[in-house]
């Protein structure tokens, strides 16, 4: 006599492949970026991934439910072994020194940069195929010049930052990230403080730069709202989750190969507390882009007429 609830099934995130990208670029890129370590094989030449994920919220909770959504963070991190990880809200020497040591251990080498306040971001990258050329800071604000150890020639910047008003018109990330700086550059940036991922516009140099979701996937990622004891926060009027998009990664000099895409909103406004709390325990997602640095035309112009293919996981 007992009755079956069956829960709302799980939505998987897949990879999109940017407008006018090679298909045989974006599946090799794909399968460095989703195959495990024994089967991944070299990089895709020509190419650089970029992970970006804010993580001050989970470091900063101290109590056992932290300790387990630290212990989630990890394993998302560890799915994908791009070439630059970029960590806001994130110090190696602080709270966030066992999430460092776990990719230090799969590879990565970081830097990290501290504020007055206590703000700090890091950039991690793959030491197989990057040296470090140079670093920069802004207060918490971080850049590392990155060189591709296989081909000095090549060199990009990861800049990991949460700016602010004050931040943004006070020669902060714009002094990191603007015309002047080295190219390619990819910002990974937590934007809550501006408002959200739109909030990019604020700050002149960061305007200029496109946004990979919003070129590759047509929207920025969401996820929901965090409210007390990390359950989402909803609506009175219609008990859905609330969502927002806080975090992008920007690019220039560089081309979208792929990105992972986010999911859906009805999927989102309509996940039970619990389960949000376990598919998401920053309250954001990592977003996942991989770009091709190689000069203009060698690239494929974009078909913006062409639907965005996907690379189920």
């Amino acid at each position: 006599g007992g009755k079956l609830h069956l829960q709302t099934p799980m939505e998987v995130r897949s990879f999109a492949a940017a407008p006018g990208a090679s298909a045989d670029l974006v599946a090799d890129v794909v399968r460095y970026l989703a195959a495990a370590r024994e089967q991944r094989g070299e990089a895709p030449a020509g190419t650089v991934s970029a992970v970006s994920y804010s993580v001050g919220a989970v470091l900063a909770d101290q109590t056992q439910q932290g300790r387990q959504r630290e212990a989630r963070v990890k394993r998302q991190l560890l799915m994908h072994h791009a070439d630059i990880v970029c960590l806001q809200g994130l110090d190696p020497e602080g709270r966030g020194e066992g999430l460092a040591a776990t990719l230090s251990e799969d590879g990565y080498g970081f830097a990290c940069a501290r504020g007055a306040d206590g703000e700090a971001n890091a950039v991690f990258w793959d030491r197989n195929r990057w040296e470090r050329a140079g670093i920069e800071e802004r207060g918490a604000a971080l850049a590392v010049d990155l060189r591709l150890i296989e081909d000095p020639k090549v060199q990009i910047r990861a800049v990991s930052a949460r700016p602010d008003l004050v931040l943004g018109w006070d020669g902060g990330i714009g002094g990191l990230c603007g015309a002047a700086a080295p190219s390619p550059t990819v910002v990974c940036a937590d934007l809550a403080a501006l408002g959200g991922a739109e909030g990019a516009a604020i700050i002149e140099d960061l305007a200029a730069m496109p946004s990979a979701a919003q070129e590759v996937l047509g929207e920025e990622i969401a996820a929901p709202i965090e409210e007390d004891c990390i359950l989402p926060a909803r609506s009175k009027v219609t008990g859905l989750n609330k969502l927002r998009c806080e975090d992008a990664v920007l690019f220039r000099n560089l081309a979208p190969v792929a990105v992972l895409s986010g999911h859906t909103e009805g999927y989102l406004a309509t996940m039970a507390p619990d389960e949000v709390a376990k598919q998401f325990p920053a309250f954001r997602l990592p977003i996942v882009a991989a770009f091709d640095w190689r000069p203009p035309a060698a690239v494929a112009a974009p078909d913006t007429a062409r639907p965005h293919r996907r690379v189920r996981l």
